[in-house]
């Protein structure tokens, strides 16, 4: 049964303290398709503006993977080939309800990425390089994602035009993870520090994301069409931690629980909700946190500016 869910008072009170960098989330609805018996495994990617979650499951001895599309009830999803271990892994999907991701042939096949609409399932491969990973789709069915080149390389296709983006700063791979209705997506590149950092990018200017300077990369992975982005770090203990940023502002956000060791934010839609993953002592899960209009987690991305400028103030004070 779907749980109703958003941030309680207590994020918005964590994050208004001076020093306090990170949010909680302790209202959520945790995906797991019913046949997933592989530790009840599940890897969420995207949601779209009906609040559609599209992932990814393991079978068996998760040497069985499938995919899935949840909006309350649970839709498998099989790649149209024979092999067991070929997904489809889900990526992303628009509001149309057309979804995005790749596919396997074989255990050293690689990735060919599909878009799939009202007409099926249709592949796409790069005309340059190989294993494709569509990993974002937006409403005008602007695809964007990441192939393999001698080495990583994003990719955006409007229509049958081809664009590949590389980062400028980028020492070994560029990747991008999303797309939203403007034609922004955001990304990964490695740099000469040999860590990730994230991009957002307009069609004309790199905007670097940048965290926590203790964190030892910045994995952004979704955006919407107001300028939220959402991903994950690492700090110098190697916990990960979701985090949600707008225009440089930024909170880190993690599931509240004593055996939860580790958040990942990877989508958001325009109405704040969210989907992720949280690491345990049984494995990976999915989750999706999907507020009601007004509530905590609007209020929080609406207030980022104000928190961003309160604990500067605050700073400020403290040393003078």
């Amino acid at each position: 049964m779907k749980t109703p869910a958003a941030l309680c008072c207590l994020a918005l009170l964590t994050a208004l303290q001076p020093a306090a960098t990170a949010g909680l989330i302790t209202e959520y609805t945790i995906l797991s398709p019913p046949d997933a018996s592989y530790f009840g495994a599940a890897w969420v990617n995207g949601i779209n503006n009906h609040n559609v979650a599209v992932a990814t499951y393991a079978q068996g001895n998760g040497m069985i993977t499938r995919g899935f599309l949840f909006n309350g009830t649970y839709a498998t999803v099989d790649a149209p080939v024979n092999y067991v271990d070929a997904g489809p892994y889900i990526n992303g999907i628009n509001d149309s309800g057309d979804y995005v991701g790749y596919w396997q042939t074989g255990p050293a096949s690689g990735g060919t990425g599909f878009v799939h609409n009202d007409s099926g399932f249709t592949v796409i491969t790069t005309p340059d390089g190989v294993n494709t990973n569509v990993r974002g789709i937006n409403n005008a069915g602007t695809l964007a994602g990441t192939y393999f080149d001698n080495g990583l390389h994003g990719f955006i296709r409007n229509g049958q035009t081809w664009t590949t983006l590389d980062h400028p700063d980028s020492t070994q791979d560029t990747m991008i993870f999303g797309i939203n209705n403007l034609g922004q997506v955001v990304g990964q590149y490695y740099g000469v520090d040999g860590l990730a950092h994230s991009f957002l990018w307009d069609g004309n200017t790199f905007t670097e994301i940048s965290i926590l300077d203790t964190a030892t990369g910045t994995m952004a992975q979704g955006l919407n069409d107001n300028g939220d982005v959402v991903g994950y770090i690492y700090d110098t203990n190697g916990m990960s931690h979701g985090f949600l940023w707008n225009s440089g502002n930024w909170i880190t956000m993690d599931l509240a629980g004593f055996d939860v060791a580790g958040t990942s934010l990877l989508g958001i839609n325009n109405y704040g909700s969210m989907v992720g993953q949280y690491i345990d002592d049984s494995g990976i899960h999915s989750f999706m946190v999907t507020p009601e209009p007004g509530t905590a987690l609007l209020g929080l991305l609406a207030l980022l500016p104000l928190l961003f400028s309160f604990r500067r103030h605050s700073r400020r004070r403290h040393k003078n």
